[in-house]
């Protein structure tokens, strides 16, 4: 099915998330018709790809975007997310360095590294220390939604079972 673009009510990040998400430099994107399943930090230093991320998963979700690692800790710092998507390789900060510091602050949050470039080892490891999955480079629309579906899926069973255990 091509991508299209669809019309979306424009709230900017800083109404949505109290303030925190100003420095972002583009409006939150929220559907009118469907209302969010939760919330998505896509983290890529390609700015047209987190905008095409973005465009694909703001009819379900609520989308925030940073420019490498380094801005993704500073605003995980601020804010929790439902599922974050994380490129593998980023100035600044790398991805996998970035998902470590990430876990030590929420452990729970289900991250999809997002790469052009798989390596094996790179996946071995992320996955052996608690990330989700991989999604390829060039992203595949269907497959991402789904993809963030099933990752906030399985946050939602968790944080369920961690409240029926309290």
């Amino acid at each position: 099915m091509p991508f299209e673009l669809m019309s979306h009510a424009l709230v900017s990040e800083w109404d949505f998330y109290g303030g925190i998400g100003h420095h972002l430099g583009r409006p939150q994107r929220m559907s009118q018709d469907t209302p969010s399943k939760g919330s998505v930090l896509i983290v890529d230093d390609s700015e047209d790809l987190r905008y095409l991320m973005g465009q694909i998963l703001s009819p379900q979700f609520t989308v925030a975007e940073a420019a490498d690692g380094k801005e993704a800790l500073d605003i995980c710092a601020k804010t929790q997310f439902d599922v974050i998507i994380m490129d593998e390789n980023m100035p600044e900060m790398a991805g996998h360095q970035a998902f470590l510091k990430i876990r030590e602050m929420d452990a729970y949050t289900p991250v999809i590294f997002c790469t052009g470039m798989p390596v094996k080892s790179n996946h071995k490891r992320d996955m052996q220390n608690g990330a989700f999955d991989y999604i390829a480079k060039p992203i595949d629309a269907q497959g991402l939604i789904h993809l963030v579906e099933d990752a906030y899926n399985a946050k939602k069973r968790i944080v369920s079972k961690l409240k029926a255990s309290n």
